[in-house]
């Protein structure tokens, strides 16, 4: 039985060799060539069937994160529609009790519920709808942020100024399975 090499013993293999051919500098016996022959034959066949099992190995936990990630978008469904229920008990109740004119109630256990007011700043209500163009200077914020699009062309163009803030980076890779 055939111990099946593992992508890295493949690697090795191929150093080895690289390395035997280094030492023989080119000239090979057919006896030689043969065995390098048959030697490359098994290796590719160890290759194929060790990128077999990744790529089998791949789908297998691709599948996997697929459906938790499924289980997941169905428990956080549930947790939203758990929130979304627990909102309207407490809107029942405070409106209960703000209609009683109390903002105090305690329960036949001992629980008490209690209108509180909300921390913070209280909220503005803007009147209508606002064109923030419209409104004075004094009373927006301007925010400055990067035209990436913009950098991109300039320096494409050579734009001293864009070379001096940015620079076009080399596209990274990724391993594609088909």
């Amino acid at each position: 039985m055939t111990k099946t090499q593992t992508l890295w013993d493949i690697g090795s293999d191929l150093e080895a060799l690289k390395a035997l051919m280094d030492e023989c500098n080119a000239e090979l016996s057919p006896d030689i060539d043969a065995a390098l022959a048959e030697w490359f034959r098994e290796l590719a066949q160890n290759e194929s069937h060790k990128l077999d099992r990744y790529a089998g190995l791949m789908r297998q936990i691709e599948t996997e994160a697929a459906a938790l990630s499924a289980e997941a978008e169905q428990y956080e469904a549930k947790a939203k529609s758990r929130r979304n229920e627990l909102t309207r008990l407490k809107d029942r109740v405070l409106t209960y009790i703000q209609a009683s004119g109390r903002t105090k109630i305690q329960t036949a256990s001992g629980r008490t519920f209690s209108v509180q007011s909300n921390g913070g700043k209280p909220p503005l209500r803007f009147v209508d709808a606002i064109d923030p163009a419209t409104v004075p200077d004094h009373l927006v914020v301007v925010r400055r942020t990067l035209d990436n699009e913009a950098i991109r062309k300039a320096l494409l163009d050579g734009d001293p100024d864009a070379k001096r803030i940015a620079m076009i980076d080399v596209l990274g890779v990724h391993l594609r399975l088909r």
